[in-house]
C-alpha cells in the first residue's frame, strides 16, 4: 500500500520542482506623496496628493510566457486593467529603499521568466471584485482557461516623496 502512494505522489512532486505547474504573482505597492498639488480658487486641494502605485509581476515558465492574459486587477477597493510588459529572465528592479540604501529586486526561478504588468485605473467600480485593504484579486486566462488568482498580502515598498 505504501508503494502505491509513492507512485501517485512522485509525479506531482517532480512536476512542481520544474516550476511549470502554474503562475506565481508578486504584488507590491508604494505610497507616493506629491509636494505641490493643484488647488481651486479658494485654495482647497483638488486632489489629495497621495497616490498608491501598484506593481504586479507574474513568474511563469518560459514556455508558458505567451499563455497568460490579465483582464482585471482589483486592490484597495479600486480596479485596474493590465497590459503585459517586456518579459525578462534576469533580475528585475522593483524599488530602491533609501533607508537601507539597497535595491529591492526580484529574481525568477531557473526556467522561469518575470512578466511585469502595467496597471491602469478603471473609472468604473466593479462591485463583485471589492477587496480588503491588503488583498488583491486578479482575473484573466492561463492556457486558454479562465482563472481568478488571489493574493492575500501585497508587499509594501518605501514611500516616495516628491518635492
Amino acid at each position: 500500500m505504501k508503494w502505491l502512494l509513492l507512485v501517485f505522489f512522485l509525479p506531482a512532486v517532480l512536476h512542481a520542482q520544474k516550476g511549470n505547474a502554474s503562475v506565481k504573482f508578486h504584488a507590491y505597492y508604494a505610497v507616493h506623496y506629491a509636494g505641490n498639488i493643484p488647488v481651486d480658487e479658494q485654495g482647497n486641494p483638488t486632489r489629495s496628493g497621495i497616490d498608491t502605485v501598484l506593481t504586479l509581476v507574474a513568474e511563469v515558465a518560459i514556455a508558458d510566457s505567451n499563455e497568460i492574459r490579465i483582464d482585471q486587477v482589483c486592490a484597495f477597493a479600486k480596479c485596474y486593467n493590465a497590459k503585459a510588459g517586456k518579459p525578462t529572465e534576469r533580475k528585475m528592479r522593483i524599488a530602491y529603499d533609501p533607508n537601507n540604501q539597497k535595491e529591492i529586486t526580484l529574481l525568477p526561478a531557473k526556467g522561469n521568466i518575470l512578466l511585469p504588468f502595467q496597471l491602469n485605473f478603471l473609472n468604473q467600480d466593479s462591485p463583485s471584485m471589492k477587496t480588503s485593504f491588503n488583498h488583491l484579486i486578479i482575473t484573466g486566462t492561463y492556457k486558454s482557461k479562465r482563472q481568478q488568482w488571489s493574493i492575500d498580502k501585497i508587499t509594501a515598498l518605501p514611500s516616495v516623496y516628491y518635492p
